[in-house]
């Protein structure tokens, strides 16, 4: 899915090294989505160090851990899911 980017004339705002933003091309972007799109997200006042990037809407893209994408019990397919043959539906 691509989303609709940024005008000709934007620029990404400087990168907030010291609270620990990393390089846009070092996160992990399964989408492929531009750095307008993807924006990093910051702790609170006090603690405002780099936690993760987010789309706008506030959802976060399941980063690649061991070779899976998966939060808790959910494992997410980006290419596709099979069946295995060991569900009872």
């Amino acid at each position: 899915m691509k989303l609709p980017g940024a005008l000709p004339n934007w620029s990404a705002p400087a990168r907030k090294v010291a609270k620990g933003k990393p390089a846009f091309f070092d996160i992990d972007n399964p989408g492929d989505w531009d750095e307008f799109t993807y924006r990093p997200e910051f702790g609170p006042k006090g603690k405002e160090q780099y936690v993760m990037h987010v789309l706008l809407t506030g959802a976060s893209p399941v980063l690649e851990v061991d070779g899976k994408l998966a939060v808790g019990p959910w494992e997410f397919y980006y290419g596709g899911w099979k069946d295995s043959g060991n569900n009872s539906f």
